[in-house]
């Protein structure tokens, strides 16, 4: 596993990337060595069943260079410039102090560029690129008392949130390894 660049200090992640001929398998494990429970914005995950459930489309997508893929499980920030009527607010998992979330996703190669606010559209140009690092990013908050963790229906360990939201930090964990991108351009 690789190690985690982590902001804040309590909260560790380590991520395992590995490439197959069509897909890209993530696993990391997020651990709140902190004293707040954490509302984790990566509850938007695939059939429990699933050993490696696909979430091409649910993870943003977006390539840096000169050659690094960022792979995004966040509240997508706001554009700047654009009226925004609905705010979507992504499930998110709780992960109390002390404890551990374990994760296992895979995603479609090659990778496209992916966001909430500008969705894939009839017409867009693509560009062949070649990450040589790819980046896991998680978004986070530290819950307060006034945030509601509501369990879903059939999933009760994934939540929708209500109430008041802390800001949003970011861990992210590295990984040296060759993959191709679309690049929306």
């Amino acid at each position: 596993m690789s190690s985690a660049t982590a902001s804040p200090p309590d909260v560790r992640l380590t991520a395992r990337m590995v490439l197959l001929p069509d897909q890209l398998r993530v696993e990391y494990v997020l651990a709140n060595q902190g004293k707040s429970v954490l509302a984790v914005y990566d509850g938007g995950a695939g059939p429990p069943d699933q050993e490696w459930p696909d979430l091409t489309g649910k993870v943003y997508v977006s390539f840096q260079a000169p050659d690094t893929v960022h792979l995004k499980r966040v509240r997508a920030p706001l554009p700047k410039g654009l009226r925004i009527r609905n705010v979507r607010i992504p499930s998110a998992s709780r992960v109390e102090p002390g404890a551990e979330r374990r994760v296992r996703f895979a995603l479609k190669l090659p990778l496209a560029e992916h966001s909430e606010y500008f969705p894939d559209h009839a017409g867009a140009s693509w560009d062949e690129r070649t990450a040589k690092v790819a980046q896991l990013w998680i978004g986070l908050f530290r819950a307060t008392p006034d945030t509601v963790f509501t369990p879903l229906p059939k999933r009760p360990d994934i939540f929708r949130l209500r109430g008041r939201f802390g800001p949003q930090e970011f861990v992210v964990a590295e990984q040296a390894l060759e993959l191709p991108v679309r690049v929306r351009t």
